[in-house]
């Protein structure tokens, strides 16, 4: 057999399968790899995924003393106090409130958030936060850190002078059984 023969019919061939080997398997893992890209660069981020309302529900308080009911009223986002994790603070009033007349209401119930506006991040600004230890309000931000974690900051003037509090998200399922002592119904 002749060499151009031998070429023709033994190593050209080979050659090409090779190549073809090759290109077939790169495109493999490029369309592998564009396909990746595109499922991945598509997926919203948590940020994306905030909504105005994304907030509600009910929080532990960063002490564990109590759980707050987040809420949607109208525009705005507010928060009552639901549920005071002591029994002995059932029936607890407001004494510290700088109002005589409003010492004598009751804890449970109280709305301590107001006023929250979604600035279309994972942020409510604009509101305020009434403390029943100190009888104060503040102004206060909130900010949703992921799907269980809110940051809590309150704050006089302007936000670096002010303290934050982390809250856990706790569903429904956490008050199952008979209602606790200090409960709103």
């Amino acid at each position: 057999m002749s060499f151009n023969k031998y070429f023709m019919f033994r190593i050209l061939p080979q050659r090409i399968l090779n190549q073809s080997i090759v290109c077939s398997l790169m495109k493999k893992v490029l369309l592998q790899l564009a396909f990746c890209i595109l499922i991945f660069s598509s997926q919203p981020t948590f940020a994306e995924l905030v909504k105005d309302d994304s907030i509600v529900g009910l929080w532990m308080t960063a002490e564990q003393e109590g759980l707050i009911k987040i809420y949607k009223n109208t525009n705005t986002i507010e928060g009552l106090v639901f549920k005071s994790v002591n029994p002995k603070d059932a029936n607890r009033v407001d004494i510290n409130n700088p109002d005589p007349e409003q010492r004598n209401r009751s804890l449970l119930g109280l709305v301590i958030l107001k006023g929250f506006n979604f600035d279309g991040e994972k942020r409510w600004t604009g509101g305020e936060i009434y403390d029943p230890k100190t009888g104060m309000t503040y102004q206060a931000s909130l900010e949703l850190i992921n799907e269980n974690k809110l940051a809590l900051r309150g704050y006089v003037g302007i936000p670096l002078f002010g303290r934050t509090e982390n809250w856990t998200r706790k569903n429904r399922s956490f008050l199952n059984g008979p209602m606790p002592v200090g409960e709103l119904h």
